[in-house]
């Protein structure tokens, strides 16, 4: 089974949603939206069953009524608010419990890492916590399985020292365990969801989204390249310019170039001028390639 997660953008990437009976790992920086994403699936599923949300990092009341709406559907929920992480073990087989006597068909721990990353502070107790980090997540797998729910567990960032490249807490044993992987990033203005691993997806793929007050907003795909931002400048003096919108790119006009980008959508585009003492630049920003036969045409005459 699978439950939709309300964004177009990371359904696409999952197929359609979060699978149940296996753990799906959400990991990124902050500000990418993790919790906004587990609070639009939980909302989710609880319009037809019952949801167990670890939360280790304090909801936002107001964030809860942006997304769910109608605040009934919040009954829906359970919410554990851990605080320290030898709770959140106590936390996760209290779900397991409810997962025998509540129509629970969703598990969420966010984040999952965060007091466990406080803990490793101790370098004594390293060894001993992360054995525990990966016996927790173990329980959850097993959890998710009997019961066939969907475990989705958030997951934070750091700085590998050695080679200066972020990676996600955890190491290989969460790597290892969660069976689907989403990684968010920021992208300009926007955020960026790249599919990592998936046990039927294609893998790499990604698509970029904004978050907003409703939660994760209208997205679009790409092939692994960023969004471009495209700037046309039209001479005053010149003769006319024109910019055609064709397949793969933008063909501009008596300049002999075509740039690489693709439309958003089949709507047509706004571009707002900005003037200055000798050019109109026009500046748009186009996302994901996809096949395209719209052609538009953008016909300037300052002479």
């Amino acid at each position: 089974m699978l439950i939709p997660t309300g964004s177009k953008c990371i359904d696409s990437l999952l197929g359609g949603g979060v699978e149940t009976g296996t753990v799906t790992q959400i990991y990124g920086h902050g500000g990418t939206g993790k919790t906004t994403l587990c609070l639009m699936l939980a909302k989710s599923a609880a319009e037809q069953f019952k949801v167990a949300y670890i939360d280790t990092e304090g909801l936002s009341g107001e964030r809860v009524r942006q997304i769910f709406g109608d605040e009934r559907l919040f009954s829906n929920v359970f919410v554990y608010e851990v605080y320290r992480f030898r709770q959140q073990k106590v936390a996760i087989q209290e779900a397991e419990k409810l997962c025998r006597s509540e129509k629970i068909k969703l598990v969420i721990v966010d984040s999952f890492t965060s007091l466990y990353r406080s803990e490793l502070e101790d370098e004594n107790k390293q060894i001993k916590i992360k054995r525990e980090l990966t016996s927790q997540l173990t329980f959850l797998l097993g959890m998710a399985r009997k019961y066939d729910v969907a475990v989705v567990i958030t997951n934070q960032m750091y700085t590998d020292v050695a080679s200066g490249v972020d990676r996600p807490l955890g190491g290989p044993s969460l790597e290892h365990l969660s069976k689907v992987i989403v990684a968010l990033e920021r992208s300009d203005e926007l955020r960026k969801a790249t599919l990592i691993k998936h046990r039927w997806m294609k893998e790499g793929k990604s698509c970029f989204y904004r978050i907003t007050d409703r939660g994760i907003d209208l997205s679009y795909f790409s092939s692994g390249r960023l969004p471009v931002t495209l700037s046309i400048f039209l001479s005053s003096s010149g003769p006319i310019t024109t910019a055609v919108i064709v397949p793969g790119g933008i063909s501009v006009s008596p300049a002999s170039c075509t740039i690489p980008v693709v439309r958003p959508s089949d709507s047509a585009l706004c571009l707002i001028p900005s003037n200055s003492s000798r050019f109109l630049t026009f500046k748009t920003t186009f996302f994901c390639p996809s096949s395209s036969h719209l052609l538009l045409k953008l016909l300037s005459d300052f002479r």
